[in-house]
């Protein structure tokens, strides 16, 4: 039986996890003007990211690599992530 799922079926955007969660960045779900702009802040495949701040509405604040960082929702939720373990 082959395998129909594909990464935006396993993975969910930055916007979508709790307060306090860490995550990994596992793909970029982007044009071409974001996609520059998302890898010039450093937030590219691989990066551990904990959600600071997130609220219903509003900005998602992100921890990463000793920076905090502000984020639209529109632009977050173009990175698709998955829950780690925190260490």
């Amino acid at each position: 039986m082959k395998n129909t799922r594909n990464e935006h079926d396993i993975f969910k955007p930055v916007n979508s996890f709790p307060n306090e969660s860490m995550v990994r960045i596992v793909t970029l779900d982007a044009g071409r003007e974001a996609m520059s702009r998302l890898c010039a802040l450093g937030l590219v495949p691989g990066t551990r990211v904990r959600i600071f701040k997130n609220g219903n509405n509003g900005p998602v604040k992100l921890r990463f690599r000793g920076s905090e960082l502000v984020l639209g929702r529109g632009l977050a939720e173009k990175i698709l992530a998955e829950q780690v373990k925190d260490d």
